[in-house]
């Protein structure tokens, strides 16, 4: 499957049907306990929902099962085709067009159905689209052909490069050159992330949310670009992504807000006061003013914070003049203790026993530990440091 498809199948939050319906295939079928008052349209979207909504029969080997929700994606398939050709007006018609569109993409994925007939249909769709939300879905489909369709020619392009840089030979099936110089061969690449820097899918998805920020993909691929624009430290960029991340109250929202607040804290006064979680003694980094100060969210679980929390005592027992507290993510709170007496360290601890869910992380957007907070001598925020080399990039040099 090609990468961008794979991106696709992730990004896109599309979420996969339970099973094959038992039922046949008609396209007149009435859904088990449908009323019989509803319309003809609505007697057939109801046989889809139902015929999504139904499980495999119990007892299915893998293949089998594999094998019947694929089956099952063809019968939706045709029936969201089905209502689209009887009832091009229906009031269902842009979710058959939604629908029609998902059940090619996991064929796709899923059977290796050419990539070419989502591709065809998005560009039939977009060309007549019967409303601004079938557009928005079928221009979806199109970015994501376009850029393999890009990348499919740009590879075919470095191909007989590839084989000139070599002696002009052809691969051998044991991965050498024949009638060329040998070569060593190259380890494969480690698969990368779906939120690694794609420049070219990125400047897509830009595109895409400038001409339809009202879509129903735009929240999603706003955020993809909200973390791009955050590792870039683009604020600008950051601000405009924010604002189309949904609803006030959405998850997103409000941890891109959390984000943004730690990169407008840069260079302001960050005050943090709690109670040692063993001790119960209040902490209050004002009391520090005149010496730098590390906040280390870590946790006991996590071996790359273990090793971070290593590190920062170290640079803490060698430099009186540097603080350290921490905030600590182990649920339930004595599992940070006892990691903490493991360590040897007897910073502060703060745990509220929530986790990932604490005041602490919600209110500045961390997502991963360590994570570590740099404070100057005055008290203001001047840096924040995440990933395996957070503790030497936050520990200030002497």
């Amino acid at each position: 499957m090609s990468s961008i498809f794979a991106k696709a199948a992730v990004l896109t939050c599309l979420a996969a049907p339970a099973a094959l319906a038992q039922s046949p295939a008609g396209v007149g079928m009435v859904a088990p306990g449908a009323p019989a008052a509803l319309s003809a349209d609505e007697q057939l979207w109801a046989s889809i929902r139902a015929m999504e909504s139904s499980d495999s029969p119990a007892g299915l080997s893998a293949p089998d099962r594999f094998a019947w929700h694929s089956e099952r994606s063809r019968q939706v398939l045709a029936r969201a085709r089905a209502y689209q050709s009887l009832y091009p007006g229906g009031p269902r018609r842009d979710d058959a067009v939604e629908l029609e569109l998902a059940k090619l993409f996991e064929l796709i994925t899923g059977t290796g159905l050419p990539a070419s007939e989502l591709c065809a249909r998005a560009e039939r769709v977009a060309a007549g689209a019967p409303s601004r939300r079938a557009l928005h879905e079928a221009e979806y489909w199109r970015m994501i052909c376009d850029v393999e369709r890009r990348r499919g020619a740009a590879r075919a392009v470095a191909a007989p490069a590839a084989e000139s840089a070599v002696g002009g030979g052809t691969t051998s099936p044991g991965g050498g050159v024949s009638g060329g110089p040998q070569v060593p061969s190259v380890a494969p690449r480690k698969a990368a992330s779906v939120l690694d820097r794609d420049a070219e899918l990125l400047g897509a998805y830009a595109d895409y949310v400038r001409r339809f920020p009202d879509s129903r993909r735009t929240p999603r691929l706003a955020q993809v670009l909200f973390e791009d624009a955050a590792a870039r430290s683009d604020l600008g960029d950051m601000r405009a992504m924010a604002v189309l991340l949904g609803p006030s109250d959405s998850l997103a929202l409000r941890s891109a807000a959390a984000t943004l607040r730690r990169f407008e804290t840069i260079g302001r006064p960050l005050w943090v006061t709690f109670r040692d979680s063993a001790s119960g003694d209040p902490i209050d980094t004002r009391k520090w003013v005149g010496s730098d100060v590390l906040v280390v969210v870590w946790a006991g679980f996590d071996a790359e914070a273990r090793a971070a929390v290593a590190t920062v005592e170290q640079a803490r027992a060698s430099d009186t003049g540097l603080r350290v507290v921490g905030v600590n993510l182990d649920a339930p709170a004595c599992e940070g203790q006892r990691a903490a007496r493991e360590l040897g360290i007897s910073w502060p601890q703060w745990n509220d026993g929530l986790g990932w869910a604490g005041a602490f992380s919600q209110e500045w957007g961390i997502r991963e530990v360590p994570f570590i907070l740099r404070l100057d001598a005055e008290g203001r925020l001047a840096g924040f440091y995440s990933g395996a080399d957070a503790a030497r990039r936050a520990v200030p040099p002497r």
